[in-house]
Formats: C-alpha cells, sequence, structure tokens
C-alpha cells in the first residue's frame, strides 16, 4: 500500500496551528553540515549523512506537493459526495462521480507530481537501509527515513506534541533524542 493510500485512509489534515512541529529539513540541517566538517579523517557514516541530506531535500520537495494533492483530494472527494448525492446505488456513483471530479481538479496531475518524488525518496531509502550505520549520526538518518516509511506524514507534521497519538509521539520523541545524541557525538 503506498503512502497516498495510507494517508487517504487513516488522515484528515489537521488545519490546527501547530504549537510545535518536527521539520525534518530543520533538525537534519545541523547533522551534515557538522558531521562532514570533522577533521582529519572521514566520518565513518560520511555517505549515510550524505544520503539522508538528499532525502531531506527531496522530503522538503514532496512536502508541499503532498499537501496540495491533500487539499484537492478533500476537495474531489466533497464534489463527488455532492455529484451522487439522491442516486440509489450511491457506491457506484460515487466512484464515477470521484473519477470525473479528480479530472476536473487536477488530482492527478497532483498525485503525478507528488508520487514522483515520492519514488526517487523510496529509490533513496532503499541505497539508505542497504548501508549499515556505524555511529548515532548513521543511525539518526537512518530513523529519519524509518519515521517518513511508517508513520502518515500527516500524523505528525504540523500536529503539536499534545495533540499526537500517543504512539507517533513516542517515535517523534526518539527521533528527536537521536538528533541530539547525533549532534553531541561530534561534539
Amino acid at each position: 500500500m503506498g503512502t497516498h493510500d495510507r494517508e487517504r485512509e487513516k488522515c484528515i489534515p489537521s488545519r490546527r496551528e501547530a504549537l510545535r512541529t518536527i521539520g525534518l529539513g530543520t533538525m537534519a540541517a545541523a547533522v551534515p553540515a557538522g558531521a562532514l566538517a570533522l577533521a582529519g579523517e572521514p566520518h565513518p557514516d560520511a555517505e549515510l549523512i550524505r544520503l539522508g541530506a538528499e532525502f531531506d531535500r527531496l522530503h522538503a520537495t514532496w512536502l508541499p506537493l503532498w499537501r496540495r494533492w491533500t487539499e484537492i483530494e478533500l476537495a474531489t472527494r466533497a464534489m463527488a459526495e455532492r455529484l451522487s448525492a439522491g442516486h440509489g446505488e450511491a457506491g457506484w456513483y460515487l466512484y464515477k462521480h470521484y473519477r470525473t471530479a479528480s479530472a476536473a481538479n487536477g488530482l492527478d496531475a497532483s498525485m503525478e507530481a507528488a508520487d514522483a518524488v515520492l519514488r526517487q525518496m523510496r529509490d533513496l531509502a532503499e541505497k539508505i537501509h542497504a548501508i549499515p550505520a556505524q555511529g548515532l549520526a548513521g543511525l539518526y538518518v537512518k530513523a529519519r527515513v524509518v519515521l517518513h516509511e511508517s508513520v502518515p506524514t500527516c500524523e505528525w507534521y504540523g500536529v503539536a506534541d499534545n495533540d499526537m497519538d500517543w504512539d507517533v509521539l513516542v517515535f517523534i520523541r526518539f527521533v528527536r533524542e537521536m538528533a541530539a545524541l547525533a549532534g553531541e557525538a561530534r561534539a
């Protein structure tokens, strides 16, 4: 099941003002720059750190595409439900009107744009998974990738800590702690 399917099934995007967010790009920015700047021999996780920085760049590119897709998806669903109202076999009409509305709203083009970046992220994630981490900085790169792969974005991105589900918050706290330890390990 793809990320979009998980998002569609599990999440209703939050419009709340977040008190505190987890910007992956923001958290990650300190690790690659500092880790690669070590004097002397190269960092043992240099390749993971480089790939992690690329993953973060792609993630930052994907987020606005995902947000746009989410907005269009909600509008498409609402339009399809309005068009299907009053029909006896709502399931068939809902699907038919959903396809019509998605073409009219540009949902397919929006989803393809997001999916194109997502495919690049998945390819990069496979490379990251294949390289064993040698230290905390490498584990932190892997933790960021696992966060993206295992927790639907709408459950943590732009969501205040006190509004997250407990299992998501525990994972987020773990990633934050990893970030702090990875930074201390370089100091």
